[in-house]
């Protein structure tokens, strides 16, 4: 097959949780879609101009699942004021009834669920516009430790710590046999996502991956795709603030019940970036885990804007001081 001989020059975007970097990689497109077509899903590689269009993967069908039982209430959930940004604090068991009920409940525009960290917090504290996309969310989650000294310097504890990293699995480990959820990965280096597709469904038998993007794609027809492969949750990994931004403006265009900003997870889940030992996150320092593996990208963020955090965090809570507005 001549397309056997064809590899797709391509610019990947390295995913950073604080933006993206360009990079030049080399995809062989006939072994990725292969890989995708064995498990069912839609592959989204941007071809050399001179492969026939008949080259390019088939669609999905359109048909959506149907679900079992009554579509659930979806609850409240209590916020705690970081920053201006109203920060959720609740159980796993609020959350799994919130994300299940988002999924089933289609009456209006996809549910945006994001997650905040130190690094989230110092940017929207920065950026008056990016604030507001994390308020137009249905839910801000809170990642970390330093979420956690907050709401105790505010008085107000969080229940527990939702990073997405962890939170997701979770998700994913209670899906039902019955209706499979159906997932699609949006981010991370070509590559990667068809990567964490595999894992995803050999670890989560009731998951199915219906789709991936690498995260340099973008236009109208990244939200075609994920249309048709009739999604049930969209996972955006591109780093914050790109991946909030890209949700707030696309999300009333997508036909989902979640569509979730997820930073590295797409990495993490692909197994070309490896997490901390199981003991080092359970001491809360997988920060500093990130920082000796990668110092000169992280050391900013981490060793500068942590400091810069708990700063922000003492001026706003006990001396009044907000943060900066647009100008």
């Amino acid at each position: 097959m001549a397309m056997a001989a064809k590899r797709v020059a391509a610019t990947a975007w390295t995913v950073i949780e604080g933006g993206l970097a360009a990079e030049p990689v080399s995809v062989d497109a006939l072994s990725e879609h292969d890989a995708l077509s064995q498990s069912g899903m839609r592959p989204a590689i941007r071809f050399d101009d001179e492969l026939e269009p008949s080259a390019r993967p088939a669609g999905l069908s359109s048909t959506r699942p149907s679900y079992i039982g009554p579509v659930p209430t979806l609850p409240t959930l209590a916020t705690v004021d970081c920053f201006g940004v109203g920060v959720a604090s609740a159980t796993f068991e609020q959350v799994r009834t919130w994300f299940y009920g988002a999924v089933a409940k289609r009456d209006v525009a996809p549910r945006a669920m994001f997650f905040a960290n130190a690094h989230t917090m110092n940017l929207a504290w920065r950026d008056e516009c990016f604030r507001d996309v994390l308020n137009r969310a249905d839910v801000v989650l809170n990642d970390g430790v330093g979420l956690d000294i907050y709401g105790k310097l505010a008085g107000r504890r969080f229940v527990e710590n939702l990073n997405g990293t962890d939170l997701l699995p979770r998700l994913f480990a209670a899906a039902d046999a019955t209706s499979p959820l159906r997932v699609y990965l949006y981010g991370a280096a070509p590559g990667r996502a068809a990567k964490a597709a595999r894992n995803i469904e050999a670890r989560f038998p009731n998951v199915k991956v219906v789709g991936v993007t690498h995260g340099f794609e973008r236009g109208s027809a990244v939200v075609e795709e994920i249309n048709e492969a009739c999604a049930d949750v969209v996972l955006v990994g591109m780093g914050n603030p790109v991946q909030e931004r890209w949700i707030d403006e696309n999300k009333v265009l997508l036909d989902v019940g979640v569509v979730a900003g997820v930073g590295a997870l797409l990495d993490f889940f692909s197994g070309e970036v490896p997490r901390a030992p199981a003991w080092v996150r359970a001491a809360r320092c997988e920060w500093i885990y990130r920082l000796g593996c990668e110092p000169t990208r992280l050391f900013e963020r981490y060793v500068l804007g942590n400091p810069a955090f708990l700063a922000r965090a003492l001026a706003y809570l006990g001396l009044g001081i907000r943060p900066r507005l647009s100008t």
